[in-house]
């Protein structure tokens, strides 16, 4: 199922809110996170962690940074 949420994150104690276009799939949601100063990338949302954590990856597929909702996450409700 596709759908667009609004997520905020901390990351080195920042906090920002980004526009996420997510894709959900069994007990992962998968995403694009987009920015104008930056390129599109992909996030991974682990659900069956809480809180959540957030993987992001850069174009190359390495791990860029970890970040963690500042919210309790439930995907039924962005659902």
């Amino acid at each position: 199922m596709l759908f667009s949420k609004v997520v905020t994150f901390t990351l080195e104690n920042h906090e920002w809110t980004k526009p996420v276009t997510l894709l959900s799939y069994e007990n992962t949601i998968f995403g694009m996170l987009s920015d104008d100063e930056e390129e599109d990338e992909l996030i991974t949302i682990e659900n069956s962690i809480v809180p959540p954590t957030i993987y992001l990856w850069d174009k190359t597929h390495e791990l860029k940074v970890i970040r963690k909702p500042l919210y309790p996450f439930d995907s039924k409700i962005m659902l």
